[in-house]
């Protein structure tokens, strides 16, 4: 696995630290963060990932062998380590952690599990495979299907990011009732932010991170876009979007309408723009049925700001989210998102966060580990 790099190597390093204050781990990485450190809990084994030459041949051998040659090799290189330096230790478990971007986790967890008659346990941050909303691509995905069940089939507990997620991929990869599933939530980066209220003389809507794929600012430029005739004195701010890409793409973007959206760096502290912020924007996949959950509002929870929603009907956010006021949940409707806008600039001094106690729980690392233990004591008993 990756850990400490990108966005599923970040949520694997921070439930690493927590579950290795409790549990002595051996973790076979591949291309940890430089630098990277644990406790005395945790023993590092960095075996090295081939390079891609060509990173989009990946998907084609996937679809014409059901397998990527790569991650084949680099799973050779771990079953040679293990059995040259590992063999010897008693483990109650072997658990990988994995994306739909890096099946090798689940290769090498399955493989070191034969050699050893150990449990097999699989976490994944990603559906899998990927929704076919996203790849776009029938064959592929089939494809992939059979990669991953060749595997998933010798498993005995898999855990989603999400319950919406898990039923997805139980579905798909026709995981059988007898393996144990749950959910292990994606820690929130943000501690605690009690701010000061926001300005009075401006109204910012802030959205964090990348645009991409099926996910699109569409709806929320044209709801602005309606903001902007009543109060002018609106902006909308993205922290780490490429303007070029994002605003070319719309023609009832004028030229005024362009100079309210601001686009800002990327940025690890957004500590200060939460500060200048009325509300805070999350944007799920244009799709039904979606089964992601953004990252970004999982840490807008913990900031005393009103967070709009976008997002589908069937979507975790929806399920997760529903009835806190605090937080206004909205279609892909640029009418609903108007009056969400609307309503924040007219109670964005007045408005109670205590709504979120409980649903902040959900993503704090030390409750999700109580979870998982949980969910452990009961796979090692069976």
């Amino acid at each position: 696995m990756l850990v400490g790099q990108g966005s599923s190597g970040l949520v694997f390093d921070k439930l690493i630290r927590e579950i290795s204050k409790f549990h002595k781990i051996d973790m076979i990485c591949a291309n940890p963060k430089a630098g990277i450190e644990y406790n005395s809990n945790v023993t590092l084994h960095h075996i090295n990932f081939p390079k891609y030459i060509i990173k989009r041949l990946r998907k084609y051998y996937i679809a014409l062998f059901h397998l990527d040659p790569l991650e084949y090799i680099w799973n050779i290189r771990v079953k040679k380590y293990y059995l040259q330096n590992l063999r010897d230790t008693n483990y109650d478990f072997v658990f990988g952690f994995m994306s739909s971007i890096h099946f090798a986790p689940l290769m090498a967890s399955v493989n070191i599990s034969k050699l050893t008659q150990i449990k097999c346990l699989i976490y994944s941050v990603d559906p899998l495979p990927q929704p076919l909303a996203w790849s776009k691509n029938k064959w592929i995905f089939r494809a992939t299907k059979k990669y991953l069940m060749r595997y998933t089939s010798k498993i005995n507990a898999f855990f989603a990011a999400n319950n919406q997620m898990l039923d997805y991929t139980v579905k798909e990869l026709e995981i059988p009732n007898s393996v144990y599933t749950d959910c292990i939530y994606t820690p929130c980066y943000t501690s605690m932010l009690n701010l000061t209220p926001p300005p009075a003389a401006q109204h910012i809507f802030l959205y964090t991170g990348v645009m991409f794929g099926i996910r699109n600012p569409k709806y929320i430029f044209e709801a602005f876009k309606i903001l902007l005739s009543e109060y002018s004195n609106s902006e909308l701010w993205f922290i780490g979007s490429q303007n070029s890409i994002l605003l070319n793409k719309y023609n009832f973007l004028n030229d005024q309408i362009k100079s309210k959206i601001k686009f800002h760096p990327f940025s690890i502290n957004l500590s200060e723009y939460y500060q200048k912020a009325t509300a805070l924007i999350d944007i799920d996949a244009d799709t039904e049925n979606d089964v992601y959950l953004s990252s970004k509002i999982t840490n807008y929870i913990n900031v005393d700001r009103i967070i709009i929603s976008e997002t589908g009907v069937n979507s975790p956010s929806n399920h997760l989210f529903q009835n806190i006021p605090s937080i206004i949940q909205c279609d892909h409707n640029s009418q609903q998102l108007y009056q969400a806008m609307k309503f924040a600039i007219e109670n964005k001094n007045n408005i109670s966060f205590d709504d979120r106690k409980e649903v902040r729980n959900i993503f704090d690392v030390q409750y999700i580990y109580i979870g998982l233990s949980k969910s452990l004591e009961k796979i090692i008993k069976n």
